[in-house]
Order: structure tokens, then C-alpha cells, then sequence
């Protein structure tokens, strides 16, 4: 169990009492900052990450680097990755079963707007990579995203293609400095990666939202729910969550889960409703738990509220206090 910080090294931590045991770097082998966001491959159990910022990484003048950990906890390789300029916030990152795919998003001046005309680079490089040399680069309009949803990818007969699609909450019109509460939205972009061009981008839903979760047991496979906070524009606070929401990959289906009058929130989690221990890769998309903490103005208390990710219902399984 890590507690993880794009600004330092992960801190690995007990499970059962929530004690830090150290901070982790794998040996020695990890000589650049963690992500808050890495992923874990249920086909391999390899764990993938991208880190920013200041390194000790041998040989390397990049800004930006990525890492895997195999299935046994060894850290197999890092690549540097040079992006058109360093940017002061790469917050995520998504594989798919032979990829794994960085946004170059132009947030130069987090003073400003971002420039739709300034474009943002989308690489995918092989999961097999020992160097960035193989990395395709696919140009979509200039945005901002911090939270990446899932991402999967498939041979096209007709196309003769491998197409890649993903899903993650972006904004053309990211401002740092303010809420965003109205401009982000979970889009849809489809990449086709032997031409390098974008098929697809697309707002899928027209809820502003935030922090979109998967079952963690479909990362990098077809997922059919996505599930995120959804963002309130009533409350002056950035980023205030006042409800949850489930999208419907098949349908295009967007339901909401609404939070009580003064009671806010923050990222879910989802949790399957079993978990077999034989494999990650078991178990029925969408069949599980949404746990959310939240804050009742009201009564000045803290909440874990637990809905069911199936029905959607408004009234949570069991609200502990």
C-alpha cells in the first residue's frame, strides 16, 4: 500500500494499521519523484508511472520520465521523456495492454488561460520501449486535464490499424487559478497510432465532473463504467463536489447521484463487491461500491458514504459517521 505524491518518492504504507514503513524507492532504483496517479496493469500486475521535476536519473537531461515496477516489485526500467517544454504540472498518465500513452498538455503559465491554438501532444509508446525513440506523437487542441479514466486499445481489420481510445476529464478552457467547475468534462479521444492522427474528440458527457474512477480490475481493457465527482457551481470553493455520477460507455447514459443540501465531497473510490483472490481480471464490470468521504456543514462532520455502483440509488448503503 503506497501513499503517493507526484512530488516525492511513494511512502509505503501498512495495511492493516495505516503505519508508514518507508519511503520507497525501490532499492535505489528510483531515482526521480512518483505520480499520484500510477497504474496497474491486472494482466501483468506491473505497476507504471510518470514523474516530473527535479531526477538523479543517469544520463538524463529530460524533465519528465517513466518507470515500471514488475509484478515482483523490482524496478525494470526508466525512460526520460522529452515533451515540447517542461510544464509545471503532469498529473496523469494511461496504459493500455501494449502501450502506454502521455499527454503533453501546453500549461506554461498557470497565470493564464490555456491557448486552444497551442495544441496538446498525446505520445503513445510501446509498453516493450526500452527508449523513447518509438514514441508517436498525436496532435488534438490545446487543453488541460488532470484525471485520466481508463484507456484500451484494438485492431481495426479495415483499417489495418492499431486504434487507441481513452477517456479523461479535460478542459479547453483551463485556468489554473480558478474553479473550472463549468468547463470540465469527461471527453472521449480516439487515436489511430500507425497514421498519428486523432479520430475522435469528443464530450461524451454534459456533466461537469471531476476525478473519473474505473473498476481497477478493467484498467487498460474495454471499460463500460466510468464513474466521477460530479462538480458543483453553487458552492464558492474550487472544485466542490456536490453529487457522484456513473457514464455508460454502451448507451452514452449519464446518471447522478445527488448529495443532501450542505453536504459536500471528494474523489470515490470504487470497490468491487467481491474480490477473488485468484485473479485481477475477475469479477463484472460495474458491479461493486462507490466510497466517497464527505462534509455535512450542518452537524460539522466528516462522513463515509457508501452507494451502490449498480443501481445508482441517491440513498447510500450505509453512511458511517
Amino acid at each position: 500500500l503506497y501513499a503517493c505524491d507526484e512530488g516525492s518518492m511513494p511512502y509505503q504504507i501498512s495495511p492493516k494499521s495505516l503505519d508508514t514503513i518507508k519511503q520507497q524507492d525501490f532499492n535505489g532504483r528510483l531515482q526521480h519523484n512518483f505520480s499520484a496517479h500510477p497504474k496497474v496493469c491486472p494482466r501483468t500486475r506491473e505497476m507504471h508511472w510518470i514523474g516530473y521535476g527535479e531526477h538523479s536519473v543517469q544520463g538524463s537531461d529530460a524533465y519528465t520520465h517513466y518507470s515500471v515496477v514488475n509484478a515482483r516489485g523490482t524496478l525494470v526500467k526508466t525512460i526520460p521523456l522529452h515533451f515540447r517544454k517542461p510544464t509545471p504540472l503532469i498529473h496523469d498518465m494511461a496504459i493500455t495492454k501494449n502501450h502506454a500513452i502521455f499527454m503533453d498538455f501546453p500549461l506554461y503559465d498557470m497565470t493564464k488561460k490555456i491557448r486552444v491554438e497551442d495544441k496538446t501532444m498525446f505520445g503513445i509508446l510501446p509498453r516493450s520501449a526500452t527508449d523513447e525513440s518509438d514514441i508517436v506523437w498525436i496532435e488534438s487542441d490545446g487543453m488541460y486535464g488532470y484525471h485520466v479514466a481508463n484507456a484500451w486499445e484494438q485492431y481495426d481489420e479495415k483499417l489495418g490499424a492499431t486504434i487507441i481510445d481513452i477517456f479523461m476529464v479535460t478542459s479547453k478552457e483551463f485556468h489554473f487559478q480558478r474553479s473550472n467547475a463549468s468547463s470540465l468534462q469527461l471527453r472521449h479521444f480516439r487515436f489511430n497510432v500507425d497514421t498519428a492522427t486523432q479520430l475522435l474528440c469528443k464530450v461524451v458527457s454534459a456533466v461537469p465532473c471531476d476525478f473519473p474512477v474505473i473498476d481497477n480490475r478493467k484498467v487498460s481493457m474495454p471499460t463500460r463504467y466510468i464513474y466521477a465527482s460530479r462538480l458543483a457551481k453553487r458552492i464558492p470553493i474550487p472544485l466542490a463536489i456536490d453529487g457522484l455520477i456513473r457514464y455508460d460507455v454502451a448507451t452514452g447514459e449519464t446518471i447522478e447521484i445527488d448529495f443532501p443540501d450542505g453536504v459536500c465531497g471528494g474523489e470515490a473510490q470504487f470497490v468491487p463487491r467481491t474480490l477473488p483472490n485468484s485473479t485481477m481480471l475477475s469479477g463484472v464490470d460495474g458491479d461493486g461500491y462507490l466510497l466517497v468521504l464527505r462534509y455535512n456543514e450542518t452537524s460539522d462532520e466528516s462522513e463515509l458514504a457508501i452507494y451502490d455502483a449498480q443501481s445508482m440509488s441517491s440513498v447510500p448503503r450505509s453512511l458511517i459517521k
